[in-house]
């Protein structure tokens, strides 16, 4: 049980209890020393544009150990409660605004030595980033959707992005321009069909608007799956993915012939390629290829194997709704309990 004062974005912990389920005669009491005590320590989060005008958007704040606060960052301020003084920290700042309504912009922070009180964070100016999309013939390649993606500081923690992202179309002449964004690293994400391959997007430094970006175009290689007898498997998810890049992959499902084609990769990429069997067949388990270059290939789906039985943890009468279940040279994978 935790016991906060104030208004969500600037509570204050004051005490915490951990007890037991069933209870139900308790009596908690705050020593007001406590009270004054977690005042006194209380982190505040502070964040001012580049002209010192408290701004509103959302804040993250992430620590190395997995912690995570999330919330609306309203008039330049927020607590993060529970968050200790002397903690290193990483803060994401997005779609921030100052009070007449001017974007401006974001910042990946850290990392910083937080300590009690105040936390001050100083936004410099919004920059944009432009420049022409091409194909490999060196025509403009009009109405691409772009996203742009905020790189981490070296050290933070990996967080997947799962707000809003900047994003426009490429014009007529192949030009973009995405502006509002903070100082530092970018990647930039393209929504590109097929006939374009799929490659590792770019990183770029805000401010430069001369980019001349060029799309290779794609190639379509086959892909067959079977189960050990040799029977093509029908509906089997067919993935390839760019290793380590967000959101960098194409899925595929297999015919009746266990067939799936692959098209917008280039030939001499490194992918990771992995098979899911369809959600009908308990019997097969995945299979993958980690830095495979586009061939076409047949694989084969192993016979998986069921384990039964009941997880709880500890006295608690209920069980787990939810386990992880890792194999040494395997991704993790979740299976839900009914």
């Amino acid at each position: 049980i935790v016991l906060v004062e104030g208004r969500i974005p600037t509570a204050t912990l004051v005490s915490r209890w951990t007890v037991r389920t069933g209870a139900d005669d308790l009596d908690l009491r705050v020593d007001p020393a406590q009270r004054d005590a977690a005042q006194q320590s209380r982190v505040v989060i502070e964040v001012v544009d580049a002209r010192g005008r408290k701004v509103s958007g959302w804040i993250r704040v992430y620590t190395k150990d997995g912690g995570h606060w999330s919330w609306r960052l309203i008039d330049g301020e927020y607590v993060p409660v529970g968050l200790e003084p002397g903690t290193k920290a990483w803060v994401l700042l997005y779609d921030t605004v100052a009070p007449d309504g001017e974007k401006t912009g974001g910042a990946w922070v850290g990392p910083i030595d937080v300590r009690a009180g105040a936390n001050r964070i100083a936004l410099e100016p919004p920059q944009s980033i432009a420049g022409h999309v091409r194909d490999s013939a060196g025509r403009p390649v009009a109405g691409l959707r772009i996203h742009v993606e905020s790189v981490p500081p070296t050290g933070a923690p990996h967080v997947p992005e799962t707000f809003a992202l900047p994003a426009m179309r490429t014009d007529g002449a192949g030009r973009f321009e995405i502006s509002g964004l903070a100082p530092g690293r970018h990647r930039l994400l393209f929504e590109a069909p097929e006939s374009f391959a799929l490659q590792v997007p770019p990183v770029v430094v805000a401010g430069r608007t001369d980019l001349d970006v060029r799309l290779e175009a794609g190639t379509s290689f086959e892909v067959e799956v079977v189960e050990g007898a040799g029977r093509p498997v029908e509906g089997a998810v067919v993935k390839v993915a760019l290793p380590g890049v967000p959101d960098g992959d194409r899925e595929v499902a297999t015919d009746a012939e266990g067939h799936a084609v692959l098209a917008g990769l280039a030939p001499d990429a490194t992918y990771d390629l992995t098979v899911e069997p369809p959600a009908a067949r308990q019997d097969l388990t995945r299979t993958w290829r980690h830095g495979w270059v586009p061939a076409s290939v047949q694989l084969v789906l192993p016979a998986g194997r069921a384990v039964e039985g009941m997880v709880k943890q500890g006295d608690a009468p209920s069980p787990l709704s939810l386990i992880h279940i890792s194999e040494p040279t395997r991704p993790m994978k979740d299976s839900r309990i009914p």
